[in-house]
């Protein structure tokens, strides 16, 4: 596997990219609905298995969060798990030839300072993931072209570590650029939590 996984990448090149072109507004979100294992830990049940709304996060403070532009016209987001790999959804990637990765990024509507913006070496999907969207095994990995130099704005994510017993009942926060309602289009400029 890891084998394969090694000549899979290096079958990919990738280059910077370049100052932003494009409008997010033409930008789609991937959207799946989910429906709930449980409800036990619902507040309210979402009528349609989407995750809107939220706030926006204090600037930087996720600095792990990768925005991620699927072939120039959808949108998903990622998270830094080493230099050289963001974990994402398959559900995102199943269909990519490419993704431009963002790093660093708060605003993802203007060119900050703080981002460094690359195109992915390859694309590995979970092997068992099956399109049109299923939900097991939606898991992916991209590979950058090189290993990301880590600062105040981008940093690996820390992993939770294994325990005795699960996470069960404990609290969560998403982050991403989602929408913020029903009727919005394209991703939020400010990273939502």
């Amino acid at each position: 596997m890891k084998v394969a996984i090694y000549l899979l990448a290096s079958l990919s090149l990738s280059v910077a990219l370049p100052a932003q072109n494009f409008s997010w507004n033409a930008i789609k979100g991937v959207n799946l609905v989910l429906k709930p294992v449980s409800n036990d830990y619902a507040v309210a049940e979402p009528t349609n298995g989407r995750i809107i709304g939220g706030e926006e996060a204090t600037p930087h403070s996720r600095p792990y969060h990768v925005a991620l532009l699927i072939n120039g016209e959808s949108f998903c987001s990622g998270s830094l798990i080493t230099q050289s790999y963001v974990i994402t959804a398959a559900h995102c990637t199943a269909t990519a030839s490419y993704v431009d990765l963002i790093f660093g990024a708060h605003n993802i509507n203007i060119q900050e300072s703080s981002q460094l913006r690359v195109t992915s070496k390859s694309i590995i999907n979970h092997p068992e993931y099956k399109v049109p969207y299923e939900h097991s095994n939606d898991i992916a990995l991209i590979n950058t072209p090189s290993p990301i130099v880590t600062n105040n704005y981008i940093q690996i994510i820390t992993l939770a570590l294994p325990v005795a017993a699960p996470y069960e009942g404990f609290i969560a926060v998403l982050s991403g650029w989602g929408s913020t309602s029903e009727s919005s289009t394209g991703p939020r400029g400010g990273l939502q939590r």
